[in-house]
């Protein structure tokens, strides 16, 4: 099952390959979506693929991987983000802390940190899906009305077993009244049954 999509950026083909021989990629449920060797055609890769995870070197030709992922953060991407570097660097470490990186590696790459680096980021993935989860059933259950939508969605799926169009169709057109009366503008038009 995929869990996640990744993406590698390095202008080394070596280190590229590493990486991808190096990865748990199918136990961790990642898979990876493209690589780019330079960071604009990485940035251009990103836009195109959205992945959860990025890994990207440091110093690249035409776009650093900083310059890169501060680009992204500009735009909102949250991507959990793993920068490669040949340099044990401690302005590039706070660099990359500040731009809201996981972490980095240090080439040259050790399996067990990079699949450990991997895991954590499915594991905050994970956790940003529970709180969206949370906060859009929590604010749906708060509301007055919550409990004349649920009476009405059980009675549509005892319907759905009798397969009766008709009550069917009258009980969506219920569920889309109830909540265009209490979200006024929340449902566009065109989507009534």
């Amino acid at each position: 099952m995929i869990l996640a999509k990744a993406v590698i950026i390095d202008d080394e083909t070596w280190t590229r390959k590493v990486i991808r021989q190096l990865g748990h990629w199918e136990e961790l449920g990642i898979q990876i979506v493209g690589e780019a060797s330079d960071g604009e055609y990485g940035l251009e890769l990103i836009h195109h693929t959205n992945p959860e995870i990025i890994l990207v070197d440091v110093n690249m030709p035409l776009l650093n991987g900083t310059d890169l992922v501060a680009a992204l953060r500009r735009e909102g991407n949250d991507a959990c983000v793993i920068f490669v570097s040949g340099y044990d660097n401690y302005e590039f470490v706070r660099s990359a802390m500040k731009l809201g990186a996981l972490d980095y590696l240090l080439k040259p790459l050790k399996q067990e940190e990079l699949n450990q680096l991997l895991s954590k980021c499915i594991q905050t993935l994970r956790e940003k899906k529970d709180v969206k989860e949370e906060n859009l059933v929590g604010s749906f259950l708060d509301t007055a009305w919550a409990g004349s939508y649920y009476k009405l969605r059980d009675c549509l799926a005892d319907t759905m077993i009798t397969s009766d169009m008709q009550v069917m169709r009258n009980l969506l057109n219920d569920i889309y009244e109830l909540i265009v009366k209490n979200e006024a503008g929340a449902v566009p038009k065109g989507c009534m049954i």
